[in-house]
């Protein structure tokens, strides 16, 4: 493994990567989260963690709901990436020994308690990287995201939706006819996204109607199913002209209604040349775009 303090660079420069330099059709709504003090509001108030590749160890914050808002967990600098944050939100409230997590699996459903036995604090995000053993006896893997159990949030019904074969070979083609990889070869392919063999997933709205995400190498679309055909509402796609091995790629991690309102929302990991990695939220908008709502400062845990 290449030395921390390289990782370190990707792992900051992880937003850089969804500047608006890339080709998208959404805008990208990352913005920097008002400072506030995590330790107050539980009973409105969510907070999530991230998945890690390390299954067990290496959580940072991923999430925070507020008044029905998904935003970051750690404010990031008006300057983000070029200026650090100063700090990886309150240590009471992200950095807890004995502090206590609900599992959720890829569709949001609670599959046990984590609890936090150690962390390793990184001085470049300022992070504590959580490690954290599941109750009852059970396996954390590297889709596992966590909300703290003092969190208003709840669990919903899964979103997922089972497609025929033959949609699902259509959305398959809108995929490989949007986001291809192929010209990126093996270089692109980073250990945390083949971490995660599924590249798709399937998933319906509140009101029923079909979506569908899809992940590459170089990128990820969302599509809203009309009749028999697929229409997209979100793609982005990286440049990578000839360094294919310095773009970031991505794969779903989960979905699930994080903020109550009946939309789910996307978890998508994303890793920049395969040495710093971390999640993102895709949120829906009135206008029906989903975009990225909240950032996860990353890790260099691989």
């Amino acid at each position: 493994m290449r030395s921390r303090r390289r990782a370190a660079v990707l792992a900051l420069g992880l937003a850089a990567a969804l500047s608006p330099r890339t080709s998208s059709t959404a805008a990208v709504n990352a913005k920097p989260a008002a400072r506030a003090d995590d330790r107050t509001g539980p009973a409105t108030t969510a907070f999530f963690l991230a998945s890690s590749t390390r299954l067990s160890a290496g959580h940072v914050p991923l999430a925070v709901v507020r008044n029905g808002q998904v935003g970051d967990a750690v404010p990031r600098p008006a300057r983000w990436p070029a200026v650090r944050p100063h700090d990886c939100g309150p240590p009471n409230r992200w950095a807890v020994i004995g502090s206590r997590w609900r599992a959720l699996d890829e569709w949001g459903q609670i599959v046990g308690t984590g609890v936090v036995r150690a962390r390793s604090v990184y001085d470049v995000t300022r992070c504590a990287e959580l490690t954290l053993s599941l109750s009852p006896a059970g396996k954390i893997d590297g889709r596992t995201l966590f909300v703290s159990e003092d969190s208003a949030w709840r669990s919903s019904p899964s979103p997922a939706f089972s497609p025929s074969e033959t949609v699902r070979e259509s959305f398959q083609a809108l995929v490989d006819g949007t986001i291809d990889d192929h010209r990126a070869g093996r270089a692109a392919l980073h250990l945390q996204c083949a971490a995660i063999k599924e590249r798709v997933q399937f998933f319906a709205g509140p009101a029923g109607e079909r979506y569908a995400v899809g992940t590459s190498n170089v990128g990820y679309l969302v599509a809203r199913m009309e009749g028999e055909r697929w229409t997209p509402v979100t793609t982005r796609v990286e440049p990578y002209r000839s360094h294919p091995e310095a773009v970031t790629c991505y794969r779903p991690v989960a979905i699930f209604d994080m903020n109550q309102d009946g939309v789910p929302e996307i978890v998508l990991r994303q890793s920049a040349a395969g040495e710093a990695w971390g999640d993102l939220v895709l949120g829906r908008d009135p206008p029906g775009r989903w975009s990225v709502v909240a950032m996860s400062p990353g890790t260099a845990a691989i």
